[in-house]
Protein backbone atom coordinates (compact mmCIF):
# COMPACT_ATOMS: atom_id res chain seq x y z
CA UNK A 1 0.00 0.00 0.00
CA UNK A 2 1.09 3.68 -0.96
CA UNK A 3 -0.72 6.79 0.11
CA UNK A 4 -0.12 10.63 -1.08
CA UNK A 5 -1.30 13.42 1.12
CA UNK A 6 -1.59 16.14 -1.77
CA UNK A 7 -2.25 20.07 -1.21
CA UNK A 8 0.08 20.57 -4.43
CA UNK A 9 -0.95 21.18 -7.70
CA UNK A 10 -3.00 19.73 -10.71
CA UNK A 11 0.02 18.23 -12.23
CA UNK A 12 1.38 16.63 -8.72
CA UNK A 13 -1.77 14.66 -8.39
CA UNK A 14 -1.22 13.09 -11.56
CA UNK A 15 2.51 12.53 -10.59
CA UNK A 16 1.01 10.71 -7.58
CA UNK A 17 -1.13 8.49 -9.70
CA UNK A 18 1.91 7.36 -11.97
CA UNK A 19 3.73 6.97 -9.13
CA UNK A 20 1.36 4.15 -7.89
CA UNK A 21 1.59 2.71 -11.13
CA UNK A 22 4.97 2.08 -11.24
CA UNK A 23 5.13 0.55 -7.93
CA UNK A 24 2.03 -1.38 -8.85
CA UNK A 25 3.78 -2.66 -11.93
CA UNK A 26 6.92 -4.12 -9.48
CA UNK A 27 4.71 -5.46 -7.66
CA UNK A 28 6.10 -3.13 -4.82
CA UNK A 29 2.36 -2.35 -3.73
CA UNK A 30 -0.75 -4.11 -4.26
CA UNK A 31 -3.27 -0.14 -4.21
CA UNK A 32 -2.44 3.60 -3.92
CA UNK A 33 -4.27 5.82 -1.43
CA UNK A 34 -4.58 9.73 -2.37
CA UNK A 35 -5.76 12.11 0.30
CA UNK A 36 -7.27 15.25 -1.56
CA UNK A 37 -9.19 18.67 -0.08
CA UNK A 38 -12.18 18.79 -0.97
CA UNK A 39 -13.68 21.59 -3.47
CA UNK A 40 -15.04 23.61 -0.81
CA UNK A 41 -11.19 23.14 1.60
CA UNK A 42 -9.89 24.17 -1.86
CA UNK A 43 -11.68 27.37 -2.27
CA UNK A 44 -9.71 28.43 0.86
CA UNK A 45 -6.31 27.61 -0.56
CA UNK A 46 -4.00 29.09 -3.28
CA UNK A 47 -4.97 28.68 -7.33
CA UNK A 48 -4.52 25.41 -9.16
CA UNK A 49 -4.97 23.09 -6.17
CA UNK A 50 -5.76 19.72 -7.24
CA UNK A 51 -9.64 18.56 -5.06
CA UNK A 52 -11.27 15.28 -4.60
CA UNK A 53 -14.14 15.80 -6.87
CA UNK A 54 -11.74 16.61 -9.56
CA UNK A 55 -9.67 13.49 -9.35
CA UNK A 56 -12.78 11.25 -9.31
CA UNK A 57 -14.37 13.44 -12.30
CA UNK A 58 -11.02 12.62 -14.25
CA UNK A 59 -11.01 9.16 -13.29
CA UNK A 60 -14.54 8.50 -14.38
CA UNK A 61 -14.13 10.06 -17.77
CA UNK A 62 -11.02 7.85 -18.50
CA UNK A 63 -13.02 4.88 -17.97
CA UNK A 64 -10.60 3.80 -15.16
CA UNK A 65 -8.11 3.02 -17.99
CA UNK A 66 -5.53 5.30 -16.17
CA UNK A 67 -4.40 4.00 -13.84
CA UNK A 68 -4.31 0.75 -13.79
CA UNK A 69 -3.59 0.09 -10.12
CA UNK A 70 -6.55 -0.10 -7.63
CA UNK A 71 -6.95 3.63 -5.80
CA UNK A 72 -8.72 4.55 -2.87
CA UNK A 73 -9.56 8.13 -2.71
CA UNK A 74 -9.88 10.23 0.77
CA UNK A 75 -11.43 13.34 0.02
CA UNK A 76 -10.87 15.75 3.30
CA UNK A 77 -12.81 19.04 4.32
CA UNK A 78 -12.87 21.31 7.29
CA UNK A 79 -16.17 23.11 8.57
CA UNK A 80 -15.89 27.28 8.21
CA UNK A 81 -15.05 28.93 11.39
CA UNK A 82 -18.21 30.49 12.84
CA UNK A 83 -21.01 27.85 11.88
Amino acid sequence: MAAEVQFGKYFSMQYDLQKFQYFYNIGEIDAGIEILPMNRLRKQMSSGVSYCEMLVGDLLRMGRTFPPVPVWIIGIDVEPLGT
